[in-house]
């Protein structure tokens, strides 16, 4: 019987100029990402699907750090954050501008 932890595969996200960060949640997305889905946190109230105006006002290309949320139901950062999907979250989002 074997007492070893079943941990999902992490796949690094892609050093991109393209990523984004939700100035709401934190998440870490490309651009197109956010235009082809919206947020998939924080939709409801950004709006960001389709809308590469939004997207411009309400993510930031400019974050400190990346977390990596493997097992949201189980983390305490995924209940600190508010944010429940697997994916990467910026530390700090930092505020460019923000129209909401």
């Amino acid at each position: 019987m074997s007492h070893e932890k079943e941990v999902p595969e992490i796949i690094p996200m892609p050093k991109s100029r393209n990523n984004r960060a939700c100035m709401l949640c934190s998440i870490i997305q490309t651009s197109g990402d956010f235009r082809a889905n919206g947020c998939p946190n924080c939709e409801n109230v950004l709006h960001l699907e389709g809308n590469p105006e939004r997207i411009l006002s309400c993510t930031s290309q400019y974050f400190d750090g990346m977390i990596a949320m493997i097992s949201p139901e189980k983390s305490w950062v995924a209940k600190w954050q508010r944010t429940s999907p697997f994916s990467f979250y910026s530390v700090r989002a930092l505020l460019t501008h923000m129209h909401v």
